[in-house]
């Protein structure tokens, strides 16, 4: 299976995710993968909310090519 990393990416700011998830291809369609934002900014401090602004979450593959960015 392979493996996919979901690095936080902001202007010039970048969170590089070292671990990655093994996941089916077919598990990245952006409608899955936008609900799943959703419910992480949901269960968070309300506050925090607005710390996501400009963020987005850049998908690569093993090989480091970007496969999906979605914007948070």
């Amino acid at each position: 299976m392979p493996r996919y990393y979901f690095h936080l990416v902001r202007e010039d700011e970048r969170i590089p995710d070292d671990d990655g998830a093994e996941l089916n291809p077919e598990d990245l369609r952006p409608d899955l993968l936008l609900r799943l934002l959703q419910a992480i900014r949901t269960g968070e401090d309300p506050s925090l909310v607005e710390e996501w602004h400009g963020w987005s979450v850049e998908i690569t593959d093993e090989a480091g090519r970007v496969v999906q960015v979605i914007v948070v």
